[in-house]
């Protein structure tokens, strides 16, 4: 099981490309991102993103790459002629995994920091050509590019820029906290229990659940919890199936016990959350 695949398909994300192509000596352009997150990358000349909220600009030379995360609304500025890929991802509703509070607002990866075996640049080179030649099937090469330059820039993430690291990360390098998440993520609906999940990491009770929370941060029924509502929550924005349904899907029998753990993890209960959902659906159409 892969987590990152597994977890960035249970958010719910929506891809959709921002822009892709030249900007003129001095133009700018503003990037609302309410609701998404995502990146951009620099093909051609240099660039300048300006937070809407303050704080130092950003530089981006040629084969730099910024992610920025949910609400960081932003604007590009160009003083010479440049090449920009911009890419979003349409969050219809706040993550509640780890990783999506753990990412900073913003994350430059510079393209000195890049080492030979990272693909980034070579994506960034076949989008530039794409974008030149125009092609056909070019509009399909470059969403799967886009695809590929997103995993890598979070894979730069995950291993290894900060002081602190990711707990996604962290536990992808403890081979007993991801055995036990990989099971989790495969079959979230499980009736998992502290003894099963601890028999699958091959270790004891206590030390499974102590190793657990030091690497991710929470208990393991806390991020089952967690995995659940975020089934759930996708399945309440984009389905017409009952509470109950819902609930017997993520693996709860009882809709009393899933309404209790789903408000306790998002604030809300489930038909308030599907109610929202659907003004916030209709907003954007």
């Amino acid at each position: 099981m892969d987590l990152l695949t597994d977890l960035l398909r249970q958010s719910g994300l929506q891809q959709r490309v921002l822009d892709l192509g030249p900007f003129a000596a001095g133009e700018s352009r503003r990037f609302p991102c309410g609701r998404s997150f995502g990146f951009h990358l620099v093909l051609e000349g240099e660039i300048t993103v300006v937070p809407s909220a303050g704080g130092e600009p950003i530089r981006l030379a040629a084969g730099d790459v910024a992610l920025m995360t949910r609400g960081c609304h932003h604007e590009l500025q160009a003083e010479t002629p440049a090449v920009v890929m911009s890419a979003a991802y349409l969050l219809p509703h706040s993550p509640v995994h780890p990783l999506f509070r753990e990412l900073p607002q913003w994350r430059v990866v510079p393209r000195a920091q890049q080492s030979s075996s990272t693909l980034l640049l070579q994506i960034a080179d076949l989008l530039r050509h794409e974008q030149r030649h125009a092609a056909l099937g070019s509009e399909a090469a470059i969403q799967g590019l886009i695809e590929a330059a997103f995993v890598q820039v979070l894979r730069r993430i995950l291993e290894g820029e900060g002081a602190q690291p990711l707990s996604l990360a962290a536990a992808q390098r403890s081979v007993h906290v991801r055995k036990a998440m990989e099971h989790m993520h495969a079959q979230p609906e499980h009736e998992w229990s502290l003894e099963a999940l601890a028999e699958v990491a091959g270790l004891s009770r206590s030390a499974f659940a102590a190793k657990f929370k030091s690497v991710v941060g929470e208990s393991p029924l806390g991020y089952l919890r967690r995995l659940r509502v975020q089934r759930a929550m996708g399945l309440l924005s984009d389905s017409r199936t009952s509470v109950l349904g819902i609930a017997n899907t993520v693996g709860y029998t009882d809709p009393f016990v899933f309404s209790k753990a789903f408000k306790k993890v998002t604030g809300l209960s489930p038909r308030e959350f599907r109610n929202e959902a659907l003004v916030q659906m209709a907003a954007v159409g």
